[in-house]
């Protein structure tokens, strides 16, 4: 380094904890030591096995600490700006025992190992204070040192073609969602051409980055945006930079630019429109997440921009957006998968049109809003699974759990189901409310059973009813919608009677899949499915909940009505009698009969042997969920399709049991979850 740059370097080698302490003296001679050195997003600094030639101390960007277990890595910490990477080994000599990949562009300042050892002969002085500081911190040979329990915050691009009202509303909700859903910080960088429209829409008077203060800045000081940025009183703060003032300014800058916005902040939500500008090829290169938004008023727009992003961001990486309704010939013409589609009716623009309030305007629209919140809880890692589980008619307490949920605000951003579970989880994947489905549920009586089950008796060759009423009641429901076409995610699991293999449904029509799902075994004859007979999917998965990840949920929430098994039968196989059938139980006890003729049915003993071998899968199976739910169903039977009314309130009773633990997983919920908050930057603002 240049006497310059080392005057340059000390004030921030001072506020090191690894160096602070020192004199004056020192510090400048550990400075003439240093190399500065740039790497791109991706580059490895080094492996486990390494020569520990070096180490680093980081002056922009962030790194990730990644350990072997197994044959798999797994991120164990997040380093940024003003910590150091590799020092034990320096002073152990042993290979590295890591890997630390560069989570964005990086800047460090470089040690060799030579030039280290030579110092320590130079100064003991300084090899007395890092012995104290190591000795303290307990980091083993090869270690991260620094604070390990940094999160490492997101850069999210959104690129929009959309008109003006709606690119406003879509990026200033998402990053309003972002902020309640995840109750960290963000900030929204409108790079559009129309910057400062969204500072307006929240009532503030727009502050706009202009290139003088650009030409005037430090961009390795992380105080630089503290005089660029506006904060609503939301907490969301606002950085107006026109992609044409910052397009000037070297690619090397941007890049330290937007570490900056990293350091400070969780989220960092950069909205650009149609172009691209260097700063916006910056930004897609950087980005955790990627978003391509669009909609019917700017299809062509939306063409030119996908073909734009691919060569920087790639095209598995772009999720897209479609606000509206998307053409059948617009879906066909979609880039591998069609767009996902979010509601946006007319009415919203309206809206904002009458009233100028971007709140009101989706305010009219509550499903525009939810899939918003649904989206922020995917970039924020905070998705809701639920998986129901079979039970036949205990499954009505699912019921009582959807009413709760919907009751306390508890979202539910994807669904999975098994047999009667999958029933009612299409149900609510669909968009019908837990009411609704309880009218339903409770207009089911003995006489609604005998009437539909009688006709629908066949030969019993492989079961003793063909399933064909079943199959119509789920078509007067579900029609012939398929997967993609109802709003949240759902998947419902069967069984392939021929091989025992689990199938997992999420594609084409809803109501044969459910059909497959729900077809108990003698039961319900097999149905035949893409070449498949299929039957109940409680045999092989019955609670789901391996299924969730795939529809990209992040918490996991079962509810469970099969099990566990008691030390006697067990509650699931418990039979309440009731008037002449309760008389006839009592005569025929007293009665001095053989003890064959006393024995469970045939039909009793099969309906324990299901339903126990169910309920050992599943005890077996839950161990990924965060929460179970399991209502207290001792006293009903399986068979009492007409008992809903009680089956749903001992769901209700049990889900509000468990909702403090579910409201510590969402900190949305902040006033019952300790959100854990980002530790700050080791290096002490100036």
């Amino acid at each position: 380094m240049t006497p310059e740059e080392i005057s340059l370097q000390e004030p921030f080698l001072k506020r090191i904890p690894f160096f602070s302490g020192l004199p004056s003296e020192d510090i400048a001679s550990i400075a003439a030591c240093l190399q500065p050195v740039s790497l791109s997003k991706g580059s490895v600094l080094f492996k486990p096995g390494d020569d520990p030639d070096a180490f680093y101390i980081i002056t922009s960007g962030q790194v990730g600490i990644l350990h072997a277990f197994g044959e798999s890595e797994s991120m164990v910490a997040v380093l940024g700006r003003g910590e150091i990477i590799g020092e034990g080994g320096l002073l152990t000599g042993e290979p590295r025992s890591m890997t630390v990949k560069l989570l964005t562009t990086c800047e460090f300042l470089k040690m060799m190992r030579k030039d280290f050892e030579q110092m320590l002969r130079d100064r003991p002085s300084v090899l007395l204070h890092i012995s104290r500081v190591l000795a303290r911190r307990l980091v083993p040979a090869g270690g991260a040192g620094g604070e390990a329990g940094r999160t490492h915050s997101q850069l999210v691009s959104l690129s929009a073609a959309l008109r003006d009202d709606e690119r406003l509303l879509f990026c200033l909700h998402l990053a309003l969602e972002l902020l309640e859903q995840s109750r960290r910080s963000v900030i929204l960088v409108d790079m559009s051409a129309g910057a400062g429209g969204i500072a307006k829409a929240l009532g503030l008077a727009p502050l706009m980055v202009s290139r003088s203060m650009l030409l005037e800045a430090n961009f390795r000081d992380p105080g630089l945006i503290k005089t660029m940025i506006q904060q609503h009183a939301s907490g969301l703060k606002i950085l107006n930079l026109p992609a044409a003032v910052f397009d000037e300014f070297r690619e090397q800058a941007i890049y330290l630019f937007l570490n900056i916005l990293r350091e400070s902040h969780d989220y960092v939500l950069v909205c650009s429109g149609v172009g691209a500008s260097a700063a916006q090829k910056a930004v897609l290169s950087e980005a955790d997440a990627v978003f391509l938004a669009g909609s019917s008023s700017c299809k062509p727009q939306y063409r030119r921009m996908e073909g734009q992003m691919i060569p920087a961001a790639g095209s598995k990486r772009i999720a897209r957006i479609w606000l509206g309704d998307m053409e059948p010939e617009d879906a066909a013409a979609a880039a591998e998968t069609p767009p996902q589609a979010l509601p946006w009716p007319q009415a919203i623009a309206a809206e904002y049109a009458r009233t100028k309030s971007p709140y009101a305007a989706l305010d009219c629209c509550p499903p525009a809003k939810n899939a918003i919140s649904r989206l922020a809880r995917g970039l924020s890692g905070l998705k809701v699974g639920l998986a129901l589980g079979s039970g036949a008619a205990f499954g009505f307490a699912h019921i009582g759990v959807l009413k709760v949920f919907k009751r306390h605000g508890i979202p539910v951003d994807a669904v999975s189901g098994s047999s009667m579970g999958s029933f009612l989880g299409g149900m609510f994947a669909l968009g019908m409310e837990p009411e609704e489905m309880e009218q339903i549920a409770c207009s089911i009586d003995r006489g609604w059973v005998y009437e539909n089950l009688l006709w629908d008796l066949t030969v019993p060759r492989s079961g003793f009813f063909a399933g064909e009423t079943l199959l119509r009641l789920l078509r007067s429901y579900f029609g012939s919608k398929e997967f993609r076409d109802i709003p949240t995610p759902f998947a419902c699991v069967a069984t392939d009677i021929e091989n025992g293999e689990e199938i997992v449904l999420r594609e084409g029509r809803v109501a044969e899949s459910i059909r497959a799902s729900c077809g108990i075994p003698m039961i319900f004859s097999p149905y035949r499915l893409s070449g498949r007979y299929l039957v109940d999917g409680g045999l092989v998965n019955p609670v789901p909940v391996s299924v969730l990840p795939s529809l990209g949920a992040d918490i996991f929430i079962a509810s469970e009505v099969i099990g566990p098994i008691n030390g006697s039968a067990g509650r699931v196989f418990a039979q309440k009698e009731e008037g002449v059938a309760a008389a006839g139980a009592a005569i025929l006890e007293s009665l001095p009969l053989p003890g064959a003729l006393k024995a469970p049915s045939m039909f009793r003993t099969f309906s324990q042997m299901f339903f126990t071998m169910e309920t050992w899968v599943a005890q077996a199976r839950l161990g990924l969920a965060d929460v179970v739910i399991r209502p207290e169903l001792a006293g009903f039977s399986w068979t009492q399709l007409d008992k809903a009314k009680a089956l749903i309130e001992e769901g209700e009773r049990a889900a509000e049991q468990y909702l403090p633990k579910i409201k510590s997983l969402l900190p949305f919920f902040s006033d019952s979850c300790q959100v854990p908050l980002r530790l700050a930057s080791p290096v002490v603002p100036e």
